[in-house]
């Protein structure tokens, strides 16, 4: 296991953390984001989708659920787990569906553990002391270029 970790002073360097990790996904990759509300997880969702070519607003899905959007390369399939009970929910809602052709972002995945691959890569974002500041770890399987 690889782990590497950021402190951000701003949103705009969290999204620069983002493009980097979004240049190195690919399609059946899944991203668990956790961290308690306005950590970060919806902004550097943002970051990778800029990176994937994605041009449109990208909000978090708190009340849809999901999010699908066309990159460049793949889509980017944006989920929002708050809402969502059991692991069972998202796996039932087609979750393996997206696997074949796009990267999937799932923001509270700690809400959803069962439904979370064992290979995904999960990052930690916590607030810092500033209201822009924030830490983010990140833990993959696989050597990443941060």
């Amino acid at each position: 296991m690889f782990e590497y970790e950021f402190k951000t002073i701003s949103m705009h360097e969290t999204q620069k953390i983002a493009q980097k990790l979004g240049k190195q996904l690919f399609a059946g990759d899944v991203v668990a984001l956790v961290g308690d509300l306005g950590t970060g997880k919806t902004t550097f969702s943002q970051g990778v989708a800029k990176i994937m070519g994605i041009h449109e607003p990208i909000s978090s899905p708190t009340f849809t659920y999901i999010n699908e959007y066309l990159g460049e390369n793949f889509r980017l399939i944006h989920i929002d787990a708050y809402r969502i009970e059991k692991s069972e929910v998202l796996i039932k809602m087609g979750l393996s569906d997206y696997y074949e052709d796009s990267i999937i972002l799932i923001e509270w995945a700690n809400l959803v553990p069962d439904a979370i691959p064992e290979e995904a890569i999960s990052i930690l974002f916590t607030a810092g002391d500033s209201s822009s500041s924030r830490t983010l770890k990140i833990f993959s399987y696989r050597k990443l270029k941060l």
